[in-house]
Order: C-alpha cells, then sequence, then structure tokens
C-alpha cells in the first residue's frame, strides 16, 4: 500500500461524512414531519441523495482511500434499529426502512446499497484501473438515479400496469422509468468522469477520452441492462445486482471496444 491517508484524504473523508449525514437528517425531517405516508419519499433522498456522495472521488489524494466510507457507513447501518437505545438511531432507521425493515429490525436495502458501492469503489481504487472508476460509477448511478425514482414513479402511476416476476412485483411505468433515469444517469456520470473530474486531479484522466456517441450508446445498453435485471431480480436484492452487473458488463464491452487499456490489476500501489 502507499504512504498512507494525505490530509485531502481525511478533508474529502470529512465532507463525505458530513455530506451523507446532512441528507439522512433531512430524511429524518420529512419523516418526522410529513409520517408514514410519506415514508417513500424520505427513503428515496437518501437512497438518490447519499449516493452521490461517490462524486467526491477527485477530491481523494488516494483513489483507495474512497473505500473507508462506504464500508464505516455500512457498519453504522447495521447499528441502526428501531430497538436502538439513541434516539437519533431510531429516528434515522425509520427515515430509511421499508414495512419489510421494521418487521426484520434492520435495514436491509440500504445495507445491500451501501455495500455494492463498497465492492465497486475498492474494486477501482485498489488496483490500476482506478481511473475508470467511471464504469463502477455508472452502475451506481444507475442504481441511484433510475432504481430510486422508478419506485416512486411506479407507485404513483403504476398500478394498472403492474406485472410480477419470481414473487416480487413491477410496474411497467417504474420498469420504463428505470430506464429513462437510468439513461440520463449514465450520460452525466459519463460526462462527469471524462471532463469534470480531470480538472479537479489530473491523475485521474482516461488515458482514452470517450466520444459523446460512445457515451450514448455505453448509456442505453447500460440503462436497458439495468431494467432487465431489476425486473427478474427475485427477493429485492437488486441494490446489490443492477449496479455490479451492469459494471461488469460495460467494463467488458469498453475493454472490447478498446477503450479501457489493459494493465496488471495491481493491489493497493495507488
Amino acid at each position: 500500500m502507499s504512504d498512507g491517508l494525505f490530509p485531502n484524504d481525511i478533508l474529502a473523508l470529512l465532507i463525505t461524512y458530513t455530506y451523507v449525514f446532512i441528507v439522512i437528517g433531512l430524511g429524518t425531517v420529512l419523516r418526522k414531519r410529513k409520517g408514514r405516508e410519506k415514508s417513500d419519499v424520505s427513503r428515496k433522498i437518501v437512497h438518490i441523495g447519499a449516493g452521490n456522495s461517490i462524486l467526491f472521488w477527485p477530491l481523494y489524494e488516494h483513489a483507495w482511500a474512497v473505500s473507508i466510507a462506504p464500508w464505516t457507513l455500512a457498519i453504522f447501518v447495521l447499528l441502526l434499529t428501531p430497538k436502538s437505545r439513541v434516539k437519533p438511531f431510531r429516528d434515522m432507521f425509520e427515515s430509511m426502512a421499508r414495512e419489510l425493515d421494521r418487521k426484520k429490525g434492520h435495514i436491509i436495502g440500504p445495507l445491500l446499497y451501501i455495500i455494492s458501492i463498497g465492492l465497486l469503489v475498492s474494486a477501482f481504487g485498489y488496483g490500476s484501473y482506478f481511473p475508470y472508476f467511471f464504469i463502477g460509477a455508472i452502475g451506481i448511478e444507475i442504481m441511484i438515479w433510475g432504481d430510486g425514482l422508478a419506485c416512486l414513479f411506479g407507485k404513483k402511476f403504476g398500478s394498472s400496469t403492474q406485472y410480477e416476476v419470481f414473487g416480487c412485483s413491477r410496474s411497467v411505468v417504474g420498469s420504463i422509468s428505470l430506464f429513462v433515469f437510468g439513461f440520463i444517469a449514465s450520460v452525466v456520470t459519463m460526462f462527469y468522469f471524462n471532463f469534470i473530474v480531470p480538472v479537479i486531479r489530473s491523475a485521474y484522466a482516461l488515458p482514452l477520452g470517450l466520444p459523446f456517441i460512445t457515451m450514448l450508446e455505453i448509456a442505453l445498453i447500460a440503462a436497458f441492462l439495468a431494467m432487465i435485471i431489476e425486473a427478474v431480480t427475485p427477493f429485492g436484492i437488486d441494490n446489490i445486482t443492477v449496479p455490479l452487473l451492469v459494471t461488469l458488463v460495460v467494463f467488458i464491452i469498453l475493454f472490447e471496444m478498446g477503450f479501457v487499456i489493459p494493465v496488471a490489476w495491481q493491489w493497493f500501489v495507488q
């Protein structure tokens, strides 16, 4: 491993934690003011808002340091239960929990969500492929925006278009919403990592830039794939399957197209 955390890494971690807890706080306040009838909205505020902390990636001096935040936050989520002796923990649980989570006493969806982010930032952060983190970010942002908004649109407008796969209820409106917002999120993500990130930290610049037409093609593939994966994923584990499988497929496609340059996967060198 390299020579430990730099002050920039510590500052970036503080910014990440502060941002995430502000988002959770907003969700908690909304949940307390509006009650359970607005619990879907409060959950999605946390779902969409907190996940976008991956955009702080270029603030870190070392790419591997980014993984510290999701793994420590995963431990924090495990501590959130309705029986916690710490009232703010109980309030945060309510702002993120679904009815199934309340029955089980633990938040399952957000935990899987954080684990998938942790796996992806670790996979790219601890090796020589760290400039290609935008590929993992595509999978994460589709989960954040596509899946997050699909739930809201599906429940509001999709009651007459429901279908069931492997015992899980979906809606055509929700699936289409996932595709549309997933496509937009993918394009914005690629634009950000191709044009904004190199300005902030030149070490994270791509060896080969992506033409805009390629971004559109990749976004279409990624969004369509995410829609299919989400529709057929059983047991509500799409927070794992969508980002990981989308990332894997997009990585392979870009590798075959020559935009990902083969390098030895050197762990702990960045």
